[in-house]
């Protein structure tokens, strides 16, 4: 069967695209029920302080982004986007159920297990997807979009449910729950395996068993690896002060390393390469900002945002499914914006999309700032505040992290897609650790376990007041940075659609 019999027709959108959005909704129900619960478990069950808490948060999430470079590395060597697709699903699921333990080492042991399934699954579920589109496709943008809706159904659902029994049952019954998410996603791709043709399988199934040194097939040594990898990843998130650095070493040096492989490149391949290692810090600058969401912003919410509606106070965990609810509304709008724009020759170029992005990211934390300027007096501020901020996060997200996945996949060069995705997931991973960093500098901890007397609000509200100030700086910035270099990737945008 030839791969692209997959697709329905050049004028509808692949079949795969629906397949692989559901079972990624699951994924990211699984993952966005951690991000719900993780900050207030460590506060209120495990008793870490503020500063603390971002720490171990930010590297959890530096390194989950961080270990799809690998799984995007060994699925186009070895295994095949597919079946790392399964290895990684099963792993996450060990991982959750490890959780429902009690006690700060299984905590660790736990996401050590999810950091090594999420390295598999996440970069090879979005590159497999850019496999049904062929080049210059003009349903690839909005395909991505669709996808990215799925995702944020996902996102959507899990503070709802997870946040709920989290609070009400029990963490460990959140983390749960939260696993049941991915045993379900799990199940939905191996029961469309047919569907999906033979796109994604395993490159070479004689590289893969052959056996070699001390007798170990490549396979065998994944397997036997990523075992080794999980206290490795436990050992991190436990020191997380000192990985942090590591981390940003090991920055410049894959920085160096992703140059040299873009110059072993020729022709159109090298320039590709170039335009998204250009991208990587703009990127690092936007997550930085972006994922302050699950962090200082749930604690600003917790403690400072009036939760109060017609009598019921509103749980915190609630607010973040603000984002993937926007987007369901908006996602399909933005899609078709970018499809109709097309079509009149006055889509903007990805920089400039990207552009857009940044400016109105700038813009949500400037709504915060008011927020706060409000609260001084009272300690606490309005909903709507939040909902404004929410909302512009919401439309800053679509512009760029839908168009960034399908940019990857048409930039790439074919044999180092999923490589490239992982690459485009560790510009995520710097961006966790630093967007923790720029919270615990300014934090409101200090010792303080949590935040009663009004004086005490008052300082919490103008450290939080800091954090925003910078944060609304840092996008804006960037933003202009992207627009300057538009025109320098004008021609490696054209070419590739």
């Amino acid at each position: 069967m030839n791969q692209l019999n997959a697709i329905n027709s050049f004028s509808s959108q692949p079949k795969a695209l629906y397949i692989l959005s559901f079972t990624e909704l699951w994924e990211r129900f699984s993952y966005y029920g951690i991000r719900s619960l993780l900050m207030f478990y460590m506060i209120s069950e495990l008793g870490f302080s503020d500063a603390s808490a971002y720490g171990v948060y930010g590297m959890y999430f530096a390194l989950v982004s961080a270990s799809s470079l690998a799984g995007g590395y060994i699925a186009d060597h070895y295994l095949g986007n597919r079946k790392a697709i399964y290895l990684g699903a099963m792993i996450i699921i060990a991982g959750h159920a490890i959780l429902l333990l009690p006690s700060q080492n299984f905590l660790n042991l736990g996401l050590g297990f999810i950091i090594a399934g999420t390295g598999f699954f996440k970069a090879n579920i979005t590159s497999l997807l850019g496999q049904y589109y062929q080049p210059h496709d003009p349903r690839r943008d909005s395909g991505f979009t669709i996808f990215y809706m799925g995702i944020n159904l996902g996102a959507f659902l899990a503070p709802f449910a997870c946040g709920y029994i989290g609070k009400t049952l029990g963490w460990h019954y959140g983390f749960g729950v939260s696993g049941l998410g991915m045993l379900l996603g799990l199940l939905v791709f191996y029961l469309s395996n047919e569907a999906l043709g033979n796109i994604g399988c395993i490159p070479d199934k004689n590289k893969l068993y052959k056996r070699g040194f001390l007798r170990l097939s490549p396979y065998q040594i994944i397997l036997i690896s990523t075992l080794l990898s999980i206290p490795v990843f436990a050992g991190c998130i436990h020191y997380h002060d000192l990985m942090g650095n590591f981390l940003y070493c090991s920055g410049v040096i894959a920085l160096i390393a992703l140059i040299a492989m873009a110059f072993r490149c020729k022709g159109e391949e090298r320039r590709s390469m170039l335009t998204l290692i250009t991208m990587m810090p703009f990127f690092v600058a936007f997550w930085a900002s972006f994922e302050q969401a699950g962090a200082s912003i749930n604690l600003f919410i917790d403690r400072h945002v009036n939760r109060d509606l017609l009598g019921y106070e509103i749980p915190t965990a609630w607010f973040l499914s603000l984002t993937p609810f926007l987007i369901i509304i908006l996602g399909s709008a933005f899609s078709m914006l970018w499809l109709q724009l097309g079509k009149r020759n006055l889509e903007p170029n990805t920089p400039v999309k990207f552009a857009l992005a940044f400016f109105q990211a700038s813009l949500s934390f400037w709504f915060l700032k008011l927020g706060v300027e409000e609260g001084l007096g009272i300690g606490a501020i309005s909903m709507i505040w939040v909902v404004l901020y929410y909302f512009f996060r919401t439309t800053s997200e679509l512009c760029i992290i839908p168009i960034a996945f399908s940019m990857v996949t048409k930039l790439a060069p074919p044999h180092l897609t999923s490589f490239m995705m992982g690459v485009f997931f560790l510009s995520v991973s710097f961006a966790q650790v630093a967007a923790q960093q720029v919270a615990k500098y300014f934090t409101a901890a200090h010792g303080m376990k949590e935040v009663v007397h009004l004086q005490d609000k008052a300082i919490s509200l103008s450290i939080f007041g800091q954090i925003f100030e910078f944060l609304i700086i840092l996008p804006l910035v960037a933003g202009i940075g992207m627009l300057i270099i538009s025109p320098l990737t004008k021609d490696v945008f054209k070419k590739y659609g």
